[in-house]
């Protein structure tokens, strides 16, 4: 595949095959909701999500360049070699608002087995049922822990908390130091009036 794909990391485009023939479960169903009625029915269940989620992981690893996401030499696992750029410049034309750590925890939620981290930012991931060219087995995987968007937006809350309670501790930590140095300040404003007193005695 042309590299044309993944030249622009700022405003990465939809790929031109593969994943534009598969529902998008995220972008199609969950971007565009309020403009549907409750009562209009969905497209994909959540029972069809995880063969969906599947299947743009296929495309995904089909289209990647090779020095950042290949499938093994046998296609029965797939590896991460630019974990930083392949959640930059990969996963954003795939799956909406995902880091590659929420990503990986996904892929765990499917039962995928996911190897020792080797070399910093290269990562393994592994399954019997996922196989290069094998998309006959998809059906039969379930998620553990929920459907993906549902971890997704359980990570995004997490994450959100976890700034909040950094910018708290900051300001914390702020009034402390601003505490400290009024304390510091009375202190010395008493003992010059002490040594004031004594003087004058």
């Amino acid at each position: 595949m042309s590299g044309n794909l993944y030249a622009n990391s700022q405003s990465p485009q939809p790929p031109r095959h593969g994943v534009n023939a598969i529902l998008n479960p995220y972008d199609e169903q969950d971007l565009h909701h309020d403009d549907h009625d409750d009562d209009e029915p969905h497209t994909t269940t959540s029972s069809e999500k995880p063969k969906f989620y599947m299947e743009k992981l296929h495309c995904l690893l089909d289209d990647c360049p090779s020095d950042i996401a290949m499938w093994n030499a046998d296609g029965t696992a797939f590896t991460v070699l630019d974990a930083p750029a392949f959640e930059r410049r990969v996963l954003p034309l795939y799956f909406k608002r995902i880091k590659f750590d929420s990503f990986a925890r996904q892929l765990n939620s499917y039962g995928f087995k996911r190897g020792k981290k080797r070399h910093g930012h290269i990562y393994e991931f592994q399954h019997p049922q996922f196989r290069r060219g094998e998309r006959d087995q998809l059906p039969t995987m379930k998620s553990r822990m929920g459907t993906p968007d549902t971890q997704e937006t359980l990570q995004t809350r997490i994450d959100q908390l976890t700034d909040v309670t950094e910018t708290l501790k900051a300001e914390v930590d702020a009034m402390k130091e601003m505490l400290q140095m009024l304390l510091q300040k009375k202190l010395m404003k008493a003992k010059q009036r002490q040594r004031t007193a004594s003087r004058d005695e």
